[in-house]
């Protein structure tokens, strides 16, 4: 199976050349990085009939959504289980919009993640909210109270999880009045809940759990899931973590052709649109004119311009390398560029010979664990 993103053996991208007619456009708009939120971008606009160039600077187009060959198996770089991709759920309903249905999600199985310690314990999510819940009162039966507790805190800060990143959608001036509306009704009890909604975000994980009153091994049966997002119970915003769990209440789901499926699929939508992405294509910065975006520098200097830029490189990325100095220097940018990173993590790629499943293998991840305790230093090296 090859690893290179193509339809019908045709790759979706080309190489990036200075002396290329297609840097000439015209262009609708040009996106910078091609990583999943950069080709969801494109496609989008694809889908509105705009011409839109990708800039990717690595040498295959997809970011995390790469696959890569060695020694005939082929590893996905970052894309292993995703959730909501049933047919009544959003972001199922979103990707086949945007792949115009060619993606086809195929689930991990029953359960999805298997967790298992040091001392014999084993856990299973299974591909059901109830059954999950069962299982856990059936496991700790002396914490119902404290987890029906922290099961409402869930639903309660998923919500408003999503009404914060709709109303982060929203310019400055409407964002803040918005959160005043909020807060005045939840004052005035016409909004249901515990918190304000925008309250939650001030909250670690930790301080729900206790909160709650949840206690011992429980704590860490409800937060295993944390290296999904990638910080710990007393480093994670409460409102992500709440998130993570309605993702995947439901199961847990893979492409079928694996990751690189994502690339092609979005990528050719770009392409039947009149657009185009460009691999080794490294740019140097944003041209700004007059205080708006209008093109790109690239590396070796061509200019190439655009009425729109979108930079999907990420926040830091973006301040640090391309955006111009008056805005490096911004109270906004030194806001961004003090956010600690998440931590990394060290990925071993095995390939097996023979039929594995009959081995005991199956679809779904299997997480180990030394410790009880979530916060401990193994994670650290």
């Amino acid at each position: 199976m090859s690893a290179i993103p193509t339809i019908d053996g045709k790759r979706v991208y080309e190489n990036y050349d200075s002396e290329s007619d297609v840097l000439a456009g015209p262009w609708d708009a040009i996106v910078i990085g091609s990583g999943m939120g950069g080709m969801s971008c494109a496609a989008s606009l694809a889908h509105y009939g705009w011409k839109v160039l990708v800039l990717e600077q690595h040498y295959v187009a997809g970011g995390f959504t790469h696959s890569f060959a060695r020694k005939g198996f082929v590893w996905d770089a970052g894309v292993h289980a995703i959730g909501e991709m049933r047919e009544q759920d959003v972001p199922g309903k979103m990707l086949r919009w945007l792949t115009g249905g060619k993606v086809e999600m195929v689930s991990l199985g029953d359960p999805y993640d298997r967790f298992s310690f040091f001392d014999g314990f084993d856990w299973g999510l299974p591909e059901s909210r109830a059954r999950y819940v069962a299982q856990l009162k059936e496991a700790f039966p002396e914490q119902d109270a404290a987890l029906e507790r922290y099961l409402a805190a869930v639903h309660e800060a998923s919500q408003a999880a999503l009404l914060f990143f709709a109303m982060k959608s929203f310019p400055e001036g409407v964002e803040g009045a918005g959160r005043k509306v909020l807060d005045t009704l939840f004052g005035a009890k016409l909004l249901k809940g515990e918190k304000s909604p925008f309250d939650w975000w001030e909250l670690t994980t930790s301080e729900v759990l206790d909160a709650c009153g949840v206690e011992g091994k429980l704590r860490t049966v409800l937060t295993l899931h944390w290296g999904y997002y990638g910080s710990t119970p007393n480093e994670s915003a409460f409102p992500i973590h709440a998130l993570t769990h309605s993702h995947f209440w439901n199961g847990a789901y893979y492409p079928k052709g694996g990751s690189k499926e994502f690339a092609a699929q979005l990528l050719n939508i770009v392409n039947q649109a009149g657009g185009r992405t460009l691999v080794k294509a490294s740019v140097r910065n944003i041209l700004v004119e007059q205080g708006r975006a209008v093109g790109v520098v690239m590396e070796d200097g061509t200019r190439v311009r655009a009425p729109v830029v979108v930079s999907a490189a990420g926040a830091k990325t973006t301040l640090k390398r391309l955006a111009p100095k008056s805005l490096r220097e911004s109270d906004y940018a030194k806001e961004i560029l003090a956010l600690p990173d998440s931590p990394p993590y060290i990925c071993l790629n095995i390939g097996f010979q023979g039929d594995i499943r009959a081995a005991g293998a199956a679809s779904s991840n299997r997480w180990f664990f030394e410790t009880w305790d979530n916060e401990d230093r193994l994670w650290d090296l």
